[in-house]
């Protein structure tokens, strides 16, 4: 085998991995709410949605616009007037991310407390708010 056949077999392992550990991961998936969950609340901006389930403090934020922009913004609770979490879902358009209380430490939210999401899409910008109480 020739020194540039192996060198191209070698590239096409090497993204091959990757692109496996990304899906293993649950880095990023297509975007779409449609995965079984009942989602409790949705907010959006042209270019990005966010979707709140409370039983697992599941947050999903999806890019839906090939603009190259990105959905950025953060989590706070507004009982306490920390900010829980950041987040910035830039893999692409049409992808997403979940955020959870199975990451433990800060996804997991706190019973009972008041929270808001504050995101936003190039000048686009949406606040949503909800009580823990799953």
């Amino acid at each position: 085998m020739g020194l540039q056949v192996k060198r191209r077999l070698s590239r096409i392992t090497a993204v091959a991995a990757s692109l496996t550990v990304a899906v293993t991961l649950g880095i990023a998936g297509p975007a779409s709410a449609d995965d079984g969950i009942d989602w409790d609340h949705h907010w959006s901006v042209p270019g990005g949605d966010v979707y709140v389930e409370e039983h697992g403090d599941i947050v999903m934020v999806c890019d839906t616009k090939a603009d190259g922009k990105g959905v950025h913004g953060l989590v706070k609770d507004y009982y306490t007037g920390i900010i829980a979490y950041e987040f910035d879902e830039t893999a692409g358009a049409f992808t997403c991310i979940k955020l959870s209380a199975s990451m433990g430490g800060r996804y997991n939210l706190v019973e009972g407390h008041y929270y808001g999401v504050s995101f936003y899409v190039g000048d686009s910008h949406e606040v949503g708010f909800w009580t823990n109480d799953h």
